[in-house]
């Protein structure tokens, strides 16, 4: 992992917004497969970070013990088991159930503390949180009559921001602002902080600049689609992540041999076969099955057969004087050949995140930076 790309991402993300705008880095699934906790601490200094968004209790708490000291917003549901150590922690947590309300508010209160909230606002994606509506309304009105719940911000979340067509996103925004102001106007509500903007949110409509944006994707140097690109073509995102193997095994096979499970594939050649210690138990997508490949040695190795849980059998026949233990390049640089997630992505035929968030956690995670 390369902490000093994710670092530059966000400078440059951050770039598109005015300087005072805070950046709440989205790291969750353990950073999109990144490693969280170490992601974390790297960048927690950084000026521009206000803090970070996470999608599970124990995701929070696990920054916390690790030292993170910034805000954390848990953006899932955060169930009664969890209150108090989520108030002992000062982690916010979102609101979209008038059923969570009272028990929130009692745990706070036994404990003699404030318990900070975020306000989810559906504006399309229907999903979770509470309509911009007459009902929406009120539950604002009564969680604000609450003695020991602190709404300190207010959020949405983009549905189709990644897409070329602008119209979806428009309306929400609008939809957001609306009820905003309805709050300030008719309850004095004061919404400290306020955000919507996602990845694609953050390239792509920098005209509605709150105090706070969200991005995820984007700032580990992934595009959240390719429309993505056109948005903001001065924005530069580095991929931070790089996924190496190596070869254990080297086996010459004569013409009509099978391999791996199935006999999905069977050479047509004399070939030279090597073995990587790596497979779908790693979250190396099986997709990739007889259609992928790897770099070795700046060169291009086919994956031959099924991809194992464990293991991948590449062809290995036209690159020269390849070794054991010879590294393998599954994502990233080789010279002059690259992989990318995205390629991987439109190989296998499975989304671009889910294939970083699906990286196993046996796989040692390094960082250099």
């Amino acid at each position: 992992m390369d902490i000093d790309a994710i670092r530059t991402n966000i400078q440059n993300l951050h770039k598109n917004y005015p300087r005072d705008t805070g950046i709440m880095a989205v790291i969750k699934s353990d950073a999109y497969g990144h490693g969280a906790t170490a992601i974390g601490k790297a960048i927690e200094n950084m000026d521009c970070l206000y803090g970070f968004a996470v999608a599970t209790s124990d995701e929070a708490f696990a920054l916390r013990d690790e030292g993170i000291k910034k805000p954390i917003l848990v953006m899932g549901p955060v169930f009664p088991d969890d209150y108090e150590s989520i108030i002992k922690n000062n982690i916010s947590i979102i609101v979209f159930n008038e059923s969570t309300i009272t028990p929130l508010n009692d745990c706070a209160t036994r404990l003699n503390e404030m318990v900070s909230v975020h306000i989810e606002v559906d504006t399309g994606m229907n999903r979770v949180g509470i309509k911009p509506d007459e009902p929406g309304f009120l539950f604002m009105k009564s969680i604000a009559g609450c003695s020991n719940i602190r709404v300190d911000g207010i959020y949405t979340h983009f549905a189709r921001a990644d897409e070329a067509d602008r119209e979806a996103t428009h309306d929400q925004i609008n939809q957001f602002h609306a009820f905003i102001d309805q709050l300030e106007n008719e309850l004095g509500l004061s919404l400290r902080i306020k955000h919507s903007s996602n990845s694609a949110g953050v390239l792509g409509f920098t005209d509605f600049p709150l105090n706070i944006c969200r991005p995820g994707i984007a700032i580990y140097g992934v595009w959240p689609s390719i429309e993505t690109k056109d948005f903001s073509p001065a924005v530069d995102l580095i991929p931070a992540l790089s996924l190496y193997s190596q070869v254990i095994m080297l086996k010459d096979l004569p013409v009509g041999e099978a391999i791996s499970y199935g006999g999905t594939y069977v050479t047509s050649r004399p070939t030279r076969v090597a073995t990587l210690p790596i497979g779908y138990g790693d979250g190396y997508p099986r997709d990739l099955s007889n259609i992928g490949y790897v770099l070795i040695r700046g060169k291009r190795a086919p994956i031959l057969g099924r991809i194992c849980m464990d293991f991948v059998m590449v062809d290995v026949t036209d690159i020269v004087d390849v070794v054991l233990y010879d590294r393998v390049t599954l994502i990233g640089v080789d010279g002059d050949e690259c992989i990318t997630v995205e390629e991987l992505s439109a190989m296998s035929g499975r989304f671009h995140y889910e294939i970083l968030c699906g990286l196993g956690k046996r796989l040692p995670r390094v960082y250099r930076g």
